[in-house]
């Protein structure tokens, strides 16, 4: 491993460095933590957003009423997956694991799809729906396609990208 000296707060990415305690620049802190703060922002920010696009609609109660059916049938099968990040976070000290926390992140994910697309399958959407829930058909008929793309949302490459975050004996990231 070759040794260098740090250069005014600057290195290559993934260097090793004899001054492995020195700390970040605040720019390296502001490059870490930018999209982490981002993403926390924009999240909260995403529903209402939602419900006044769906509030402008032709139908705008069978809209909402549409959105509330699929976050309840979808949120279930995602929330496995809610907690992805902070398994990263906690989990993922080398590539070895990282590919660990990879490999299980996209098997639920690939469950959680599979299992939204079987809900999907209109014979057993509209037993579910209909006639299990006594969901008014008007508002299972607006839900079904939106519930088909949420089927696709799992697959989500955030969650495992937080792997860049993660610190590997010094201030090296996981790429």
């Amino acid at each position: 491993i070759r040794q260098e000296k740090p250069c005014a707060g600057r290195r290559r990415p993934g260097a090793r460095t004899e001054h492995a305690d020195v700390p970040p620049s605040q720019r390296q802190l502001l490059a870490q933590f930018a999209p982490l703060a981002l993403s926390g922002v924009f999240f909260p920010l995403l529903p209402p957003v939602i419900n006044a696009a769906l509030a402008r609609t032709p139908e705008p109660a069978l809209a909402l009423a549409a959105l509330g059916l699929m976050r309840s049938l979808s949120q279930p099968l995602l929330s496995p997956l809610f907690g992805m990040r902070q398994v990263t976070t906690a989990l993922a000290r080398d590539r070895n694991m990282l590919g660990h926390v990879r490999q299980a992140s996209l098997a639920l994910a690939a469950s959680a799809t599979a299992l939204l697309l079987l809900l999907c399958a209109p014979p057993l959407y509209r037993l579910v729906v209909e006639r299990w829930m006594g969901i008014p058909p008007a508002v299972a008929r607006i839900a079904w396609p939106g519930m088909l793309v949420i089927a696709f949302t799992p697959i989500d490459r955030k969650s495992v990208g937080e792997g860049k975050s993660v610190d590997l004996g010094g201030r090296r990231s996981i790429k």
